[in-house]
């Protein structure tokens, strides 16, 4: 089950130690191999069945962008908890809305919203206690074997073989003086927010967190 297609699939004071990437999808392609998962979610864990829409394809520097949906999961045969994860680095990304366009496309790709730069400032995402769960093949074939069992149709589904899990700190900082009200920072911020499986934390709208989500995610597209 190894040599399938990698999938992966989001206040200043919460970075940790490293520099900041300019990019989530460049971290992931770089670092782990791993696509970036849109939006960030707990559903898919290792071992579950899933159809694959390709958001983003991505390049040779940065990862695509995927959805997931459709889905058959393990259940008993594969929980969790029965995964032995391996820790990672803490990923720290900076998004320069008001100074660098690509970063600018990205976010918005991400979002699924337009950010203006006369509005939107940067965007921060730190993402911290992050592991990697991966099932040896034996774990991933009995998983495989329960879902045909359960009667859950695997046509057409891809296998998610493991998984970057984390808990994100999302910030985002308007631009002084820009003309947008308090409640449009707010609905800016929320969005923004969910997109990465962050929930809002401040009345302002600029700071967010969310706890145990997948970012990326590796798939075996090798069809079942």
């Amino acid at each position: 089950m190894r040599g399938g297609t990698v999938v992966a699939l989001s206040g200043a004071a919460f970075f940790l130690a490293g520099c900041a990437e300019p990019s989530l999808t460049r971290a992931m392609k770089q670092k782990y191999e791993m696509d970036l998962l849109r939006p960030a979610s707990a559903i898919y864990i290792p071992g579950t069945l899933a159809r694959v829409r390709v958001v983003s394809r991505g390049s040779d520097r940065n990862a695509r962008v995927v959805s997931l949906s459709r889905f058959c999961r393990p259940g008993g045969a594969l929980p969790l908890a029965s995964i032995t994860p391996s820790p990672t680095e803490v990923l720290n990304i900076t998004y320069n809305v008001s100074a660098d366009s690509s970063a600018k496309a990205e976010l918005e790709a991400i979002a699924g919203i337009e950010l203006s730069s006369e509005v939107v400032d940067k965007v921060d995402i730190s993402l911290k206690n992050t592991k990697i769960y991966r099932p040896d093949d034996l774990q991933l074939k009995a998983a495989v074997s329960a879902i045909r069992r359960s009667g859950c149709s695997t046509s057409g589904r891809s296998l998610v073989t493991a998984v970057l899990q984390a808990d994100v700190d999302v910030k985002t900082t308007f631009k002084i003086g820009g003309k947008v009200s308090a409640s449009q920072k707010q609905a800016i911020g929320r969005v923004v927010s969910a997109s990465f499986g962050a929930n809002i934390t401040s009345e302002s709208g600029e700071t967010s967190t969310g706890t145990g989500l997948f970012y990326g995610i590796e798939v075996d597209e090798g069809g079942r």
